[in-house]
């Protein structure tokens, strides 16, 4: 999925002397802090009661032996576009 060898670090530079910011990868970067706002701002203007009440029913169906793997999250119909 990701490419690389069994056995060799993806990155060579990874924790060495060599890993500094010259060797970023400046999209992956880009995306992620993206992603990142986001969720903080979702968080950040989302009900208190509305959070509570999707742990709650989270917390039902697992009690109800739901595997969590099955359950819908809210980005699933972006993902199916």
């Amino acid at each position: 999925m990701f490419g690389g060898t069994a056995g060799t670090a993806y990155d060579q530079c990874y924790h060495q002397a060599c890993d500094n910011l010259a060797n970023n990868n400046d999209r992956a970067l880009d995306e992620l802090s993206d992603a990142a706002a986001h969720a903080v701002l979702h968080f950040a203007t989302t009900p208190p009661r509305a959070v509570v009440a999707a742990l709650a029913a989270g917390v039902e169906l697992a009690a109800a032996g739901v595997p969590l793997e099955t359950l819908p999250f809210r980005g699933e119909a972006q993902l199916q576009k």
